[in-house]
């Protein structure tokens, strides 16, 4: 009996053995199948997100290309990380207008970008840098590349040098622009000690070096005025 009762009791475990491997196989594969169709999800959602910035970057760096006059070729190629963008334009004749489109790709993810560009009339002044009431302040020889607009003042702290490669505006009657040096114009109701590679608009205008025209109501010493 003791002999027959243990066969027995073996078989059972092996029994349960067997439907507990089936079952923690089968768990397992539906957590592999489960993590596998997230993480693929994140990835195309990551690759699609990726694309569609490179498709939109190609859109506007054409658009940029056509605003400044600059050179325009029938495709323009960005890349930003793993997708590269194509950028092509048709220009219709009835409209008087650009279609731009770009298409993204980034590991066979496929997203587009287009806008219209219509011909129009006037000016147009774009800003590197636009500051509030609290000033631009300039350290650690930084530089901007474009035009500076501010509500506050325009300076520089520190050593080294600060340079804007562009205009420089300190709106308002505490407007200000020290110690800096712009390639472009500057306005200001007080410009000290800087260097203006154009044109200066100041009520008052104190020490640095102005390579253009001067427009001002009161000129201290020390300034150098080319124009």
């Amino acid at each position: 009996m003791n002999k027959t009762y243990t066969q027995q009791k073996g078989a059972a475990l092996m029994i349960f053995l067997i439907f507990f491997l089936f079952g923690s196989s089968a768990l397992t594969f539906s957590l592999a199948r489960t993590i596998y169709s997230d993480t693929l999800t994140y990835r195309l959602l990551a690759d699609s997100s990726q694309s569609y910035l490179a498709a939109d970057s190609g859109v506007e760096d054409m658009a940029y290309r056509f605003v400044a006059s600059l050179a325009v070729d029938a495709s323009e190629t960005v890349t930003m990380g793993n997708a590269t963008a194509t950028t092509e334009f048709v220009f219709d004749n009835v409209s008087d207008k650009y279609d731009v489109v770009a298409t993204g790709i980034a590991n066979n993810t496929y997203r587009s970008s287009s806008m219209e560009l219509f011909t129009g009339s006037g000016a147009s002044f774009n800003f590197g840098v636009q500051s509030g009431n609290g000033g631009f302040i300039m350290r650690n020889s930084s530089k901007v590349y474009g035009n500076v607009f501010s509500n506050g003042t325009i300076e520089k702290e520190g050593g080294g040098t600060a340079s804007i490669f562009g205009d420089a505006i300190s709106s308002g009657p505490s407007g200000r622009i020290f110690d800096i040096t712009a390639t472009g114009t500057a306005r200001a109701r007080t410009i000290e000690d800087s260097i203006i590679g154009g044109d200066a608009y100041a009520y008052t205008l104190d020490g640095g070096t102005v390579a253009g025209d001067v427009y001002v109501n009161t000129k201290l010493d020390g300034v150098t005025v080319g124009g």
